[in-house]
Order: structure tokens, then sequence, then C-alpha cells
């Protein structure tokens, strides 16, 4: 039996670099998600449908959609996911967020269902860093939602530092915090400043973190689940079922009026 990781992601980005998400809808209207949930069911059962030979290893919401879902949104994907597929008990479930979009009691509900971890997205703890680069918290909103996971003995979050580059004292608050609250990962864009990149290697090499490639470890590199198919459900998601990458992120219309034919998703997607 393949194994397999389902990624969902709304359309939606009202935080961070749109850049990063270009297909996302500039504007949020809460409408929207009533068509989006309604069209998603109807894909994961469709997908599912043709996937009877797939173990589902991951669940990952992605692109900071965990910030407009509520806690019954995410447990409840989470559990059609487990009804509709073969998942393995030893399952991992990945959310990302912002930590404007940060809220420890959806986390905790997710965490009932399985193995969870969390990945913070932010450029660095400097307002100026995070207004510069579209995002709506403070360096104190980013630090409470660090302290919030260390606090309440959440070990599973990881940091994707954003930004390409910093300032080296920018840099050396933003390291020393999240040395602090010890997350298990972090993570540096690959094409980061080397003056950056040269601060965080000194900093976090000293501490005894291992480095492969453009990730930090806090302990020794951890054993990841190796998935051979990847399924993206959603008009936020690349997918790539049967071989076939596709994305339907920019035409929200089309993908709602046709997610019952994933056929007609992948013919339109291909024609993009």
């Amino acid at each position: 039996m393949e194994t397999a990781k389902i990624y969902i992601s709304l359309p939606f980005r009202v935080d961070g670099p749109e850049e990063d998400y270009p297909g996302c809808l500039k504007s949020f209207d809460a409408r929207h998600m009533d068509r989006f949930f309604s069209a998603l069911y109807q894909e994961i059962r469709l997908v599912s449908e043709e996937s009877d030979d797939l173990l589902v290893q991951e669940i990952e919401i992605g692109n900071g959609s965990a910030a407009h879902l509520t806690a019954d949104d995410l447990t409840g994907i989470i559990r059609t996911i487990q009804q509709q597929f073969h998942v393995s008990p030893k399952r991992k479930i990945r959310l990302t967020m912002t930590p404007s979009g940060f809220d420890f009691y959806k986390l905790s509900a997710v965490r009932q269902l399985g193995s969870a971890s969390i990945r913070f997205e932010f450029p660095s703890l400097a307002d100026e860093n995070l207004q510069t680069h579209g995002y709506h918290c403070s360096g104190k909103q980013v630090a409470a939602a660090l302290d919030t996971c260390f606090q309440n003995a959440f070990r599973s979050f990881s940091v994707f530092l954003t930004a390409k580059d910093l300032e080296p004292e920018k840099a050396e608050i933003t390291l020393r915090k999240l040395l602090s609250v010890h997350p298990e990962e972090i993570l540096l864009r690959t094409d980061a400043a080397q003056p950056f990149v040269r601060t965080a290697e000194n900093m976090l090499s000293k501490a005894g973190w291992t480095q492969e490639e453009n990730h930090w470890y806090r302990d020794k590199v951890p054993s990841l689940p190796h998935c051979t198919v990847q399924i993206g459900c959603g008009p936020g998601a690349i997918s790539i079922f049967d071989g076939i990458p596709v994305k339907t992120t920019a035409d929200f219309d089309f993908y709602c009026n046709h997610a019952g034919d994933f056929e007609a998703l992948v013919a339109h997607a291909q024609k993009r």
C-alpha cells in the first residue's frame, strides 16, 4: 500500500506576503467559507474513492488556513479525512499559521485527534519587519504565541523565518527568543542572505543544534514520514494525483462549481 500526505489550504491570505501565495483571493469574505466547505468535502469524498490503495500518514492544513477556521472546522476536516481514507494510527497532523491567527484552544482540539504539530511563519520579532512583510501582528504577539506553546508543554512546534535578510541585532534578538522556547525546528529561506545565515549558524551551532541544508533541528534530524503520493485538496492546494500536478487556486468559482468532477479540475488546471 502506498503512503500519502493530504494537504489542504484555503484560497484566502490576509496575513503575510501575498507574493508567496499569488493565487490567493485578495479579499476575504466570510460568505466564501460555505462555498469552500461544500466544495472541499465533495472533493475529499471523490478523491478517497480513487485512493483505496493509499495509506495516509500525514495531514497538513497549510498556508495559515487555521487562522480562518474554528476548532470545529479543523476537527471536522480531519475527522472527515479519517472517515474517508485509510489513515495510519501513527498519522501526523500539521497546522501552519501566523502568530496573529494563533489560538491554543484550536491546537488543543486538534491534538486530541493525533500527533499534532504547528509551524509558525513570521520574519522576526521586530515590529517594522512584521509590518513591512505584510503581517498583522506585533513582536509582542509573536512572543506571546511562542510562550503559550512553551508554557503549555507543547514542544512539537517549528518556526519558519520568512525574512530574506535580517540585521544582526534583529536576527540575534529573534533567535535568542526562539532558543528560550525550544521549538523543534527553525527553517530559513533557501535564498536567505549570507550575513543572516551566518548569524543563525553561529548562534544555533553554539547551542548544539543540528543543521540539514536550511533546516535547523533542536535534537537530531527527525525521521519524517515518507509519503509516495501527495494529494492537495482545495483551490489553495497544489495536488499531485496519479502523477498530475494540479493548481486551481486562481479560479475559485470554477473550483466550487466543479468540485464534484476531479477530471474537470485537472483539465482546467492544465490549461493555465
